[in-house]
């Protein structure tokens, strides 16, 4: 029927798996698993751990800011490596970096001298790491699997992402009720030794190694070379606003969770993992939608369609606890015994699958056609680009969290949501190729 690279025809669930096909990003995509459950866990371990300590939106704003200054600083430097040297090798080592600075806290917590400015110094280095880790993981997935296998393969990669968005935080939320935030951040630690395991198994090659060292071309010419290209390229550069949009006005709302789970759905750490759950179980079936599309048309309607739905689920999720003034907050059951499900909390658990299938749909639809629009030897470098809109998520955090202490975090998330769609909106009126986009 055909070797591994042959892919059923486009349409239907039938090819939603095909790139697993293939040896080596098989292996890359288990490993990634790994990494991404260590990432979730992470994430709901850290968050806890700065609002138990402090007790203020400010500190989750402040850490989640310095995570995000090295993505702004290193991103070109970072996207530069990825096309010179091995982006296997490049992955190894910022992910045992990952394990051993989850481990740092939670030593810290067992000798009890955690302190705010040590999570602060952390999320700073981990956000240094990530500004190597994500266009070397972004181009590694090309050289992996090939063009015609681009758009499922990162489809995919988002999938494992999310699937573990349905399982990690739970258990996370739950090793912190029941082995504390020390143990939690060991077991985080040591989801990073699996990672490497099966990243070592991959080949150490880059394409674009030999041909960089035969032109003997500089670091920030380089660097330059993708600025230049992006400049010239008008829907490749609409692209990366619209995926700057999102990060600055919405993706700041799932670090905002631990005041929801804590101050106003009073549900616990239990809770906000089944909260991050619900996003994540909406984000697999996002994503899961996008890798089945195939080749198909009109993705810049349904790139935009997803944009105005993720702003509209951002503001009914954040309005949401408004519903006790009609409804009340009677318990309803217990959630499998973890948690009091009250009528608004299950309420919003819908609104957060709802948001994660819109955004997911959106971001991976973004990133394809940014993907398959960049040439191979300027992947790494335009990616690097790409990937200081992720840098503006952390850094959206911090007005958020003043703004939050000040009026209240439920009224600033609606507000970012609705900022959200209607600046994707603008956008798409006034960029002509967008809607032209096939």
């Amino acid at each position: 029927m055909g070797g591994p690279m042959v892919l059923t025809p486009p349409g239907g669930w039938a090819r939603t798996f095909s790139s697993l096909r293939l040896r080596d990003f098989r292996i890359y995509w288990i490993g990634m698993l790994f990494s991404f459950v260590g990432m979730q866990m992470g994430m709901l371990a850290r968050q806890w751990l700065v609002y138990d300590l402090t007790g203020s939106t400010t500190a989750l704003g402040i850490v989640g800011a310095v995570s995000g200054i090295p993505m702004l600083l290193l991103a070109i430097p970072g996207g530069v490596i990825a096309d010179r040297v091995s982006k296997r090798n490049v992955l190894i080592l910022v992910q045992s970096l990952t394990g051993i600075l989850a481990f740092a806290v939670g030593f810290l917590i067992v000798t009890g001298l955690i302190q705010v400015w040590h999570v602060i110094a952390v999320a700073l280095i981990a956000g240094a790491t990530m500004t190597f880790n994500m266009p070397a993981r972004q181009a590694l997935v090309a050289e992996l699997v090939g063009t015609d296998n681009l758009m499922n393969a990162i489809a995919l990669n988002s999938a494992g992402m999310n699937f573990t968005r349905i399982i990690a935080p739970t258990v996370a939320g739950i090793l912190v009720a029941a082995i504390g935030l020390a143990g939690t951040y060991f077991v985080y630690s040591g989801s990073y030794v699996f990672v490497v395991l099966f990243l070592i198994m991959l080949p150490a090659v880059n394409a674009g190694f030999e041909s960089w060292r035969r032109e003997r071309g500089s670091m920030w010419g380089d660097g330059l070379e993708g600025l230049r290209y992006l400049r010239s390229n008008r829907l490749v550069m609409s692209l990366m606003i619209l995926a700057t949009v999102p990060a600055i006005f919405a993706m700041p709302y799932m670090m905002l969770l631990p005041v929801y789970a804590k101050d106003i759905l009073h549900v616990g750490p239990q809770g906000l993992g089944i909260m991050m759950s619900a996003s994540g179980v909406g984000a697999l079936l996002g994503a899961l939608v996008v890798a089945s599309m195939g080749d198909i048309q009109a993705k810049g309607k349904i790139m935009i369609v997803a944009a105005l739905g993720f702003g509209t689920m951002i503001t009914l999720f954040a309005l949401a606890p408004y519903l006790s003034t009609w409804v009340g907050k009677g318990e309803v059951t217990q959630g499998l015994g973890l948690v009091p499900m009250s009528f608004v909390f299950l309420v919003s658990l819908g609104f957060l699958a709802l948001l994660g299938i819109a955004s997911n749909a959106y971001m991976a639809m973004n990133n394809t056609v940014v993907m398959m629009s960049i040439p191979d030897e300027l992947r790494g470098r335009v990616m690097g680009v790409y990937m200081m809109t992720w840098g503006f998520m952390p850094l959206g955090v911090l007005p958020i969290g003043i703004l939050g202490d000040i009026v209240g975090v439920p009224i600033v998330l609606a507000t970012g949501g609705a900022i959200m769609a209607i600046v994707s909106l603008v956008i798409w009126l006034a960029v002509p190729e967008l809607r032209r986009l096939k």
